[in-house]
């Protein structure tokens, strides 16, 4: 399970996740595995939720890209996951555990923090973009509820929000990690 959190400044957007990796009822942290919910994309990190496989996936289908993707815009963003969707299903065999009634069937959710923006991945492939702060994983509501009353530095924000969030969610722990990226106004 996971919470990653992101604040937008005035200069900069800080992006922080915590650490924990669950498999059913067992769990572990960085002290034990090596996992990363933040992945560095050129400019861009991309953080991701949801079952541990999409890291890996993602770190390898970006490996098989011949140009990395900009994601500076809601069709970029649309465009780049529509595609590793499609790669899901045909390259790593994908099978959604849902009923099929979903758009994009997606059993994850994603943020990407660039010089652009702030953005949300929803499971249905939705793009959302942030103006101030958002929070995604089964830990984002405490995360959220932190970013709602805290204010300062972006940094020390998000990761004030990961750390409520770990003290409230079980499913959220271990170590923090966090990035930053320059906004390009």
């Amino acid at each position: 399970m996971t919470v990653i959190a992101a604040v937008v400044g005035k200069t900069h957007i800080a992006i922080a996740s915590d650490s924990l990796v669950c498999w059913g009822g067992l769990k572990a942290t960085t002290t034990e595995v090596e996992s990363t919910k933040l992945i560095p994309v050129g400019r861009s990190w991309i953080g991701t939720s949801g079952e541990d496989i999409y890291a890996f996936i993602m770190e390898d289908y970006l490996s098989g890209l011949k140009r990395k993707p900009t994601l500076t815009n809601e069709h970029a963003i649309f465009t780049f996951f529509n595609r590793l969707r499609g790669a899901l299903k045909d390259r790593y065999h994908y099978t959604p555990k849902g009923d099929g009634g979903g758009f994009a069937e997606f059993e994850a959710r994603f943020m990407i923090a660039n010089p652009s923006g702030l953005y949300t991945v929803d499971q249905d492939l939705a793009i959302t973009r942030h103006k101030r702060f958002c929070a995604i994983g089964s830990g984002g509501w405490f995360a959220l509820g932190a970013l709602e009353v805290l204010s300062g530095d972006p940094k020390e924000t998000a990761i004030k929000a990961v750390e409520a969030a770990i003290k409230l969610d079980v499913y959220c722990g271990g170590d923090i990690e966090h990035a930053e990226v320059k906004l390009r106004r």
